[in-house]
């Protein structure tokens, strides 16, 4: 299981907690941004570490993979390249996660209740550690940054440590992954992975019904979920997707 770009995320592991009783669940953890500033980091390097801890914990066995969002795309290269090594996942799960890099405009009336909400959970310090990672981690300051990143795990005044971490790790997760996504090709081989894309209400906007899946994966079906992108996940809503998730997951290999 892939997380968002929050790798930790207690109330989306509460999520998985039904799925348990039918399931052997592992979260993957992403690297931190310490490790993504560096030289030659990029994509490549955050799939290699994903795929480490998928052979660790499954060195044996079908391999099931399903991501959220940005775990989405992920889990999506970690299946090419489970492929391209000789031993191709069994089933891909990706949530409510785009293939297609076109922009989509929401309607007004979702945006401005994206904003309500937005403004209903504003929380100071993370609204504050969030402006300071985006100006951290652009191109012009990379080399401040990773002078930075030894001193990744000290305390800062006000607890903003915490914070800071995490929102430098997503802007992080972001440049690398948007430049790279935004050119990927289908893989020489044709990928094969029985894969399942689950499309809330806010992909509306999307024109292709497969959300641009269809292009990189030879057996793709696309299932319709209750809820937007965050609604879909809650308690109370996310009964078709956990029911409809173990279905295809351990449905007949």
């Amino acid at each position: 299981m892939l997380p968002g770009l929050i790798d930790d995320d207690p109330e989306f592991d509460k999520v998985w907690v039904p799925l348990r009783k039918d399931m052997r669940i592992v979260r993957l953890s992403y690297l931190p941004w310490s490790e993504l500033i560096q030289p030659g980091a990029g994509v490549p390097t955050l799939v290699a570490h994903l795929n480490r801890q998928i052979e660790a914990h499954a060195p044996t066995g079908p391999i099931l993979i399903a991501g959220y969002s940005f775990g989405g795309c992920l889990g999506y290269l970690c299946a090419v390249a489970l492929q391209a090594a000789g031993r191709p996942a069994a089933r891909l799960a990706v949530l409510d996660a785009p293939a297609n890099t076109k922009v989509y405009v929401l309607p007004a009336s979702k945006r401005l209740r994206y904003r309500i909400r937005a403004i209903r959970k504003f929380h100071f310090r993370r609204g504050l550690a969030s402006v300071i990672a985006k100006i951290a981690t652009r191109p012009a300051l990379s080399a401040l940054l990773r002078r930075a990143a030894p001193f990744r795990n000290a305390e800062l005044p006000f607890g903003m440590r915490e914070f800071l971490d995490t929102k430098l790790t997503m802007q992080m997760e972001l440049r690398l992954f948007r430049p790279w996504w935004a050119e990927i090709q289908p893989p020489p081989e044709p990928f094969l992975t029985p894969t399942f894309i689950y499309r809330s209400a806010d992909c509306d906007s999307f024109e292709d019904e497969d959300m641009g899946w269809g292009v990189l994966c030879r057996d793709c079906t696309v299932v319709r979920v209750p809820g937007d992108h965050g609604s879909m996940l809650h308690e109370g809503k996310n009964m078709f997707l956990l029911e409809s998730l173990t279905k295809a997951m351990i449905g007949p290999l």
